[in-house]
């Protein structure tokens, strides 16, 4: 079977390389010239995430944290130990790995090149018409191809989101996470340490023209000064799942093209390697069908987490939260029991109500 691949960021390559794995004839298409950018992933991922990588994640590390603190300024902080390790991952390193694996397994790129979809299962691009027996669309958040095909359907919430990285000498110790109405509205932000001298700041929010301002607040308020801007990288970020299921035959929409987000935090890369844990695969079909499966069940399990999210980024539930912050100011809470993933969020929440007697035995007010 011939396949077509319309984006080559994370989703598209990831999807290439298990096609080419079942024995499908992939071709990708990507409109940037080279793989991993324009970045715009913070790069955050659980130990779990880290694990489904497998061997492409190798080398693609640089930060590792057992520590966040969630904090609301003006009220107070809570402090969370993991079992279980979050990991910075450099995405266009892992990105460059999945380009090399693809071509070594017969893959073809067609970098530079912007493709549409076109009429009974072609795919028009560089002036050429190509038919396919299936079509993956990897296009990303902009959803152009989705709009198309279900005629403007894309309700899924957006907020911009934009990270900084610096060089600046400080002693930051795990992920820092704020939420502030007005600071990050609609979203949160966050500070950590990449090494002792270099840290990314970054910040979701409603409002882009405000973005810049709002983290140099931040940075003030963790007391860096004398940062220097090495890079700065970002992109608007989706809150959750679009569709429950694919619901076009020969055509599969894949990571954020399908809304696969994480609707707490945004993150996409959880939700696209763990729609590719299915390793039963003996035809190309069976791989294209397993795919439509892994994205589907991915996309029900992050409805599970929306409610969660409606509390964190909503301003109506921000004075809830600046309450309970206030009250617990200082907690700090030990998951000796890995309660804790950092991408489940749903999971987690239901394994502290389920443990709830433990988990109140590592709060230490």
């Amino acid at each position: 079977m011939r396949v077509g691949v319309i984006g080559g960021g994370l989703a598209g390559l990831f999807s290439s390389l298990n096609l080419l794995y079942a024995g499908c004839e992939v071709d990708i298409y990507e409109e940037h010239d080279r793989p991993g950018y324009p970045k715009h992933c913070t790069g955050l991922v659980s130990e779990q995430t880290m694990k489904m990588l497998g061997r492409l994640a190798n080398k693609c590390s640089d930060a590792f944290f057992n520590k966040i603190n969630l904090e609301i300024p003006g009220s107070g902080n809570i402090t969370l130990h993991t079992s279980s390790k979050i990991v910075h991952l450099d995405r266009v390193c892992i990105e460059e790995r999945l380009a090399e694996a693809i071509l070594g397994l017969g893959g073809r790129f067609f970098w530079h090149t912007k493709a549409i979809l076109g009429r009974d299962s072609t795919i028009v691009a560089g002036g050429l018409t190509t038919r396919y027996d299936h079509i993956v669309v990897a296009e990303g958040i902009r959803r152009e191809i989705f709009k198309k095909v279900y005629k403007g359907g894309d309700s899924a919430k957006k907020v911009f989101g934009i990270n900084i990285v610096y060089k600046a000498r400080n002693d930051l110790e795990g992920i820092n996470i704020g939420f502030h109405p007005t600071l990050a509205p609609g979203f949160f932000y966050w500070i950590f340490p990449i090494s002792d001298e270099e840290i990314i700041v970054g910040l979701g929010t409603s409002e882009p023209k405000t973005s810049l301002r709002a983290i140099d607040v931040v940075l003030k308020k963790y007391g860096i000064s004398n940062a220097k801007k090495i890079e700065s990288y970002g992109g608007w970020i989706g809150e959750g799942p679009i569709l429950k299921r694919q619901l076009k035959k020969n055509l599969t929409f894949v990571g954020d093209a399908f809304g696969l987000q994480k609707p707490l935090t945004g993150g996409g890369i959880y939700p696209i390697v763990s729609s590719f844990t299915y390793k039963n695969s003996n035809s190309c079909s069976d791989a294209i069908a397993e795919i439509r499966y892994g994205t589907e069940k991915v996309a029900s399990i992050l409805r599970k987490q929306m409610p969660i999210a409606k509390v964190f980024h909503s301003s109506y539930f921000y004075y809830i939260l600046y309450k309970i912050f206030r009250n617990l100011n200082g907690t700090e809470i030990r998951d000796d029991y890995k309660l804790i993933n950092y991408d489940r969020h749903d999971l987690s929440i239901q394994r502290i109500f389920l443990h709830l007697p433990l988990f109140l035995k590592e709060i230490k007010i």
